[in-house]
């Protein structure tokens, strides 16, 4: 999508299992790769087992930012946007 809300450049949506990353003028390459990284671990976390991704779901109506699935999304996409930063832009 050609717009960015202020709050949020991507979303994963576990019904359809499809990425949504929000591109605008403004973006900037790094954070839309991170963003992307970050929306695809929530695909990877939608394919673990039912009593699992259950539990998971749950804490959703609790803290976002505290979310185990939130903090281990962020963490693989600290870990790797730089790597594939560069393997993008060579």
């Amino acid at each position: 999508r050609y717009y960015q809300p202020k709050t949020v450049m991507g979303r994963y949506y576990y019904e359809t299992n499809t990425l949504l990353i929000y591109i605008s003028k403004s973006s900037k390459l790094m954070d839309v790769t991170d963003t992307i990284i970050h929306e695809y671990c929530h695909h990877l976390q939608n394919h673990i087992g039912k009593k699992e991704k259950k539990k998971a779901l749950e804490l959703y109506d609790f803290e976002y930012w505290d979310h185990p699935w939130e903090k281990e999304a962020r963490k693989l996409a600290a870990s790797n946007r730089l790597k594939i930063f560069k393997r993008v832009i060579l």
